[in-house]
């Protein structure tokens, strides 16, 4: 059985199939950076690319020749089935929204727009959680300064009421005015106790927000 003469080094893996692959594909898939990486538990050859943004990352295009319907083994299609897939997990679609390509140039151009798609996302969210890091910073320096404002509007307010320091929950209004004030006083200071608690499960969760 002849190899194809192709510019992409090929290994010995269902050899059957790929002897029917145009050499023009496979040079192809070559210079998009993929290589072949075809092993014995798939049913077709299968080609690896590493995503251009993240090493971590990678695609694979199966061209499959064989028929898998169990009852004409050993028999080929005429023309591929080709389909691929991101990271082993997600199945990439084509411009029909089918699982599988009609040629090896759309599922190329499948692989290399879901790569700079994936890390258009990847940068908006590292651009959003440095946003988000910075927002929560500012947060705790605000908190701090306004309990500080409140905590003296409260000193001065009980001052020119000739009212006794105390929590104002605990404080008796001698009036309807003050009895008003202490009330929203008091949502005041829990809404910004509510900041505070947000902040505080927010700092220790920074590192599951960059999942």
């Amino acid at each position: 059985m002849n190899k194809p003469i192709t510019i992409m080094p090929l290994n010995n893996v269902h050899m059957d199939q790929k002897v029917r692959m145009q050499s023009t594909d496979l040079d192809l898939l070559k210079s998009a950076s993929f290589e072949d990486n075809s092993w014995g538990d798939d049913e077709c050859p299968s080609f690896h690319r590493d995503s251009r943004y993240n090493k971590n990352h990678f695609y694979e295009i199966y061209v499959c020749y064989v028929i898998l319907d169990g009852k004409t083994k050993g028999n080929y299609h005429v023309r591929p089935i080709i389909t691929a897939m991101y990271n082993k997990e997600e199945i990439l679609l084509n411009v029909d929204g089918k699982d599988y390509f009609h040629e090896i140039s759309e599922a190329i151009i499948a692989c290399v727009k879901h790569d700079e798609e994936a890390n258009k996302s990847a940068e908006k969210k590292e651009k959003n959680l440095k946003e988000y890091h910075k927002q929560l910073s500012d947060l705790e320096d605000n908190h701090s300064e306004i309990f500080l404002n409140l905590q003296k509007l409260f000193n001065v307010w009980c001052d020119i009421h000739g009212l006794e320091q105390m929590s104002a929950d605990e404080m008796r209004a001698e009036n309807e005015h003050q009895r008003i004030w202490l009330d929203k006083f008091s949502l005041a200071w829990e809404g910004m106790d509510d900041i505070g608690y947000l902040h505080h499960y927010a700092q220790n969760l920074t590192e599951e927000e960059k999942i």
